[in-house]
């Protein structure tokens, strides 16, 4: 639960940070700007009032940073170090390398560093907005299945349906992506395409409970990786933190409910519990090793053929 409610006051904090410290500034500078340069910016806000604003890290991004700066190449838009570093994060953070035609156009003005700096807030607050109507629907099923655990032993195990595993993982990132940005590697092994059966909500549980837990493993800062593989009858989905591991003194422990290595205030010992009655009643397993410095949490799921 911590996540999604944690990703709408990350996103919340964002918006109100650009309305009292940055919006102001744009309409001044704005207002001193020319004719054209006002176009350029106007077309940037159209894209966005028209299209889904996108996020992108990890792999994904570092391939379109790859693929623009052979298209500027193309066009023999050239810069030297970091300043071809800042145009293509520009380009991504702003989303105008989907404007096509329109991006050439705004590239050729002297000041388009500054109209893309501006776009990039414009575009911050749309994404901010898409994690908070994302985190906000997860919120509620996160306390649908919730509740179903607290009341009663037997996790409500209805609704059961084909789940794409890999597209729910995707999904759960966008909602720690201010979270991850930047400060966390999250590397994706995902190696199998098969589909589990199961409740949705419920397999979330399980993927948002590993992720925190691999997340504050190593402080927010590092590498995660996150397997989805095939064996056998099984889907293994693994999360692989490279933190500090978890003492031989207290593994037999990790699963008790409410026992907890976190500090008061930051977790109820809850989450593994729930992970694994979870699993047991998708008819799954779940198991961990750990030492000093990698942690490894395998969730077996059986395929739906």
């Amino acid at each position: 639960m911590n996540t999604p409610l944690g990703a709408i006051v990350s996103s919340n904090e964002s918006i109100e940070d650009f309305f009292l410290n940055q919006f102001g500034s744009i309409l001044d500078q704005l207002q001193q700007s020319s004719t054209e340069v006002k176009e350029c910016f106007d077309s940037l806000v159209k894209h966005y009032t028209e299209t889904q604003i996108v996020l992108y890290s990890g792999k994904k991004e570092r391939e379109l940073k790859k693929e623009l700066k052979f298209k500027l190449e193309t066009h023999q838009i050239n810069y030297q170090g970091n300043e071809e570093d800042t145009l293509l994060d520009l380009l991504l953070e702003s989303d105008s390398f989907r404007l096509g035609e329109r991006l050439h156009w705004i590239l050729e003005n002297p000041r388009h560093k500054e109209i893309l700096q501006w776009g990039s807030k414009i575009a911050n607050v749309y994404r901010s907005n898409l994690i908070i109507s994302i985190a906000s629907e997860k919120s509620s099923h996160v306390l649908k299945s919730l509740k179903n655990y607290l009341i009663s032993d037997d996790l409500n195990n209805s609704d059961q349906s084909k789940i794409d595993i890999t597209n729910e993982i995707e999904t759960i990132l966008t909602l720690y992506y201010y979270n991850i940005n930047h400060r966390v590697n999250v590397q994706k092994h995902f190696l199998s395409n098969r589909k589990c059966k199961g409740n949705r909500d419920n397999l979330n549980l399980i993927l948002v409970n590993l992720l925190n837990n691999a997340l504050y493993a190593i402080s927010f800062e590092g590498i995660i990786e996150i397997f989805v593989e095939d064996e056998g009858p099984w889907i293994k989905v693994s999360f692989v933190d490279y933190g500090s591991g978890i003492p031989k003194n207290i593994q037999d422990r990790i699963f008790e409910p409410f026992f907890t290595t976190k500090s008061k205030g930051e977790g109820v010992g809850l989450g593994l519990d729930i992970c694994r009655k979870v699993t047991y009643k998708m008819n799954g397993k779940i198991e961990f090793e750990s030492e000093v410095g990698k942690t490894r949490f395998t969730v077996y799921l059986l395929a739906d053929e």
